[in-house]
């Protein structure tokens, strides 16, 4: 599509076309390496669930608690904190930079450790 189209192809051919998506695609991985590849119908079904999902926090100083209703196994929520998350029971947790982690509910409660 973007070939067919000068503005969009700015005179370049589909080789050129495909080599500049490589890029970005090759920059994406290497800067969001927990981001997911997926079809749009995919993003659509995941979307759809985490419309439905009511998610909601408890935290104290040490631990930080997190309830999703209509919970789908391995739904994943991004959680912005200070310190480090280590999982105590019902999720998996890893980090995406110095202050969010991204959180994958395996149930449909959780309870995290916060360490400073």
């Amino acid at each position: 599509d973007d070939v067919l189209d000068p503005y969009r192809s700015r005179g370049r051919d589909c080789e050129q076309i495909t080599a500049a998506y490589g890029q970005v695609f090759s920059m994406m991985d290497d800067d969001f390496p927990w981001l997911e590849s997926m079809t749009a119908s995919e993003a659509a079904v995941r979307i759809g669930c985490a419309s439905q999902a009511h998610t909601w926090f408890s935290r104290t100083d040490s631990k930080l608690e997190i309830y999703c209703a209509n919970h789908v196994p391995g739904q994943k929520l991004i959680v912005r904190i200070n310190g480090e998350l280590h999982p105590i029971n019902g999720c998996l947790a890893a980090r995406i930079d110095t202050c969010r982690w991204l959180v994958s509910m395996e149930q449909e409660s959780a309870i995290l450790e916060v360490v400073p």
